[in-house]
């Protein structure tokens, strides 16, 4: 990296230290369980003396995190905090999940309840292979199906054809689409990921001997 380019980016992580520490609560906001430098984009570049494309492309070098909110008002609005990985909540793995979907049917959206779904599937399943997990159901919905059958005889929903994959059953089995995952991981010999090694002593024991 540039040395002048190193300091810009020095002087903005001491900038986003101080302001988080320091800045009170009309620069701090409490989101998605950490604090962050809350600041509009011309504020941030007024004192830094940086171009906005100069702030943007700093802010995706560590250790500057970055996410995007609303303000109070409605409008966009950045917020910075240090960390050595990038900021990933379930409202970004929701949103991966329902590109997925989209790519899958060829749907420019999906409603609002659907998306809940898949913010309540991100918070629920285990974490780093949610979207994983999702995408196993997507690509065998026929699989999916009977194995809720199998779960729930009772299930009106198991015995209809669907050409699509109703986002609100997964959510209401998400257990299942979850054994459906295992299944193919066990399948093709592959090392689970350690959230999933960490279910073995209660749900499958037998995922701690592959890989």
């Amino acid at each position: 990296m540039r040395k002048d380019k190193q300091g810009r980016l020095d002087r903005f992580a001491d900038l986003v230290g101080v302001m988080i520490k320091d800045g009170g609560p009309s620069n701090v906001k409490l989101f998605e369980g950490a604090e962050w430098a809350a600041l509009p984009q011309s504020a941030w570049c007024k004192k830094l003396g940086v171009s906005d494309h100069t702030l943007r492309s700093l802010a995706k070098l560590p250790p500057i995190v970055a996410t995007k909110t609303v303000n109070a008002h409605g409008k966009p609005l950045v917020l910075y905090r240090l960390g050595s990985t990038p900021h990933i909540s379930p409202r970004h793995l929701a949103n991966k999940m329902a590109s997925l979907y989209r790519l899958k049917y060829g749907r420019e959206r999906i409603s609002p309840r659907e998306w809940g779904c898949l913010l309540g599937l991100a918070g629920y399943w285990p974490e780093g292979v949610q979207v994983e997990i999702f995408r196993t159901v997507l690509n065998d919905l026929k699989a999916f199906m009977a194995a809720i059958k199998c779960v729930d005889p009772d299930c009106s929903h198991s015995i209809r054809f669907y050409e699509w994959l109703p986002i609100t059953l997964v959510r209401k089995y998400p257990d299942v689409a979850l054994e459906l995952y295992i299944a193919e991981v066990q399948a093709k010999g592959q090392k689970p990921h350690p959230s999933i090694l960490a279910l073995c002593p209660k749900l499958w024991p037998k995922l701690a001997l592959v890989g």
